[in-house]
């Protein structure tokens, strides 16, 4: 006899927060395919400019409703769909094309015949080539590098003229291992062979066990508790080998020199634990009395993680994983 287990109502509507990157226009049709069930919404009158611009879209959804979000991006395998991906190629402007006119001449009539340009002329300005959009694809591995030659070739006429007039060190925000590069085509190159392969190593890393997480918490923590706001804690610590007591309101150094700091607050005792932690005067794990609560320079630090898990004030950056730190944006590749 098969047992049936009940699957909870709660659990079947619990919500969990899903980051993706996606363009306007993605995001827009992913929208719409929520509400009606079709996967393209009519966005014509809306600006190209604005539609190809991606960001990382923030959603919280259910299991049924991840699982429709699947269905939505599983048409979208290269990660952009071609619409999006043609919003961000600059279109051509009537304003920027020379055309010129020919007369030729019948009679009794002069007729007025315009002359194609020519192919390898590009009809936009270089300007307008959205160069970080395209990095940025490469990056993701939404794009190859042969596809998007070809892409530039049809749109502009001649790709080596966008590559030779494109100098890598005037690009804006251009990472700094790009502008060391000879030219674009060495650009995307990097970003596709080097850099996605790098961000999807990163992406795809586990997280770290808690436990190894606190060891590097601590020494990070330590490490910015190198002085004491009390000069007389810094001069018996720097002559005792270590302390007597931690009790109360008061770190004694020396009984039987009566070498002691009382504090007015627990807060100001607990930094002074961990500059002799740091100092070696006390263990990490060494039970003290502060304020008449039991606690350690462990435990201390443990309560700073829950409420600082980035770092306290003044510490610095902390990140868990190089995953949490490049989500961030604090991890340059």
């Amino acid at each position: 006899m098969t047992k049936q287990i009940a699957v909870k109502d709660s659990d079947s509507k619990k919500k969990t927060t899903i980051r993706k990157k996606m363009t306007l226009r993605d995001f827009l049709n992913l929208v719409y395919f929520f509400e009606t069930g079709q996967k393209e919404a009519d966005l014509s009158g809306m600006c190209p400019d604005a539609l190809c611009c991606d960001d990382i879209r923030v959603m919280r959804l259910t299991k049924s409703e991840k699982v429709k979000m699947d269905e939505f991006l599983d048409c979208i395998p290269f990660g952009m769909s071609f619409k999006a991906l043609a919003d961000s190629v600059p279109r051509m402007s009537n304003s920027l094309v020379a055309v010129t006119h020919q007369i030729v001449k019948a009679n009794p009539v002069l007729a007025v015949v315009p002359v194609e340009p020519a192919v390898d002329k590009m009809p936009a300005s270089i300007d307008q080539i959205d160069i970080k959009g395209m990095i940025e694809s490469l990056e993701r591995g939404e794009m190859k590098v042969k596809k998007l030659v070809v892409m530039l070739e049809e749109q502009y006429g001649s790709a080596n003229k966008i590559m030779s007039a494109l100098v890598p060190s005037e690009i804006k925000r251009m990472r700094r291992q790009y502008k060391d590069c000879p030219d674009l085509l060495n650009v995307f190159i990097i970003a596709e062979e080097i850099v996605y392969p790098k961000i999807k190593d990163i992406l795809s890393e586990p997280e770290p066990p808690i436990e190894e997480t606190m060891q590097r918490f601590q020494k990070h923590t330590l490490y910015s508790k190198k002085e004491s706001k009390n000069s007389k804690v810094i001069e018996y610590a720097t002559s005792c080998d270590k302390v007597d007591l931690i009790e109360g309101k008061r770190i004694t150094f020396d009984l039987d020199f009566e070498k002691f700091v009382d504090y007015a607050n627990a807060e100001d005792m607990k930094e002074d634990v961990l500059y002799l932690v740091n100092a070696g005067k006390i263990k990490i794990d060494q039970e003290v009395d502060i304020f008449g609560k039991s606690t350690s320079g462990a435990k201390i630090i443990a309560q700073i993680y829950k409420k600082y898990p980035n770092g306290a004030p003044g510490a610095g950056l902390f990140f868990s994983s190089r995953k949490e730190a490049f989500i961030a944006g604090q991890l340059e590749i």
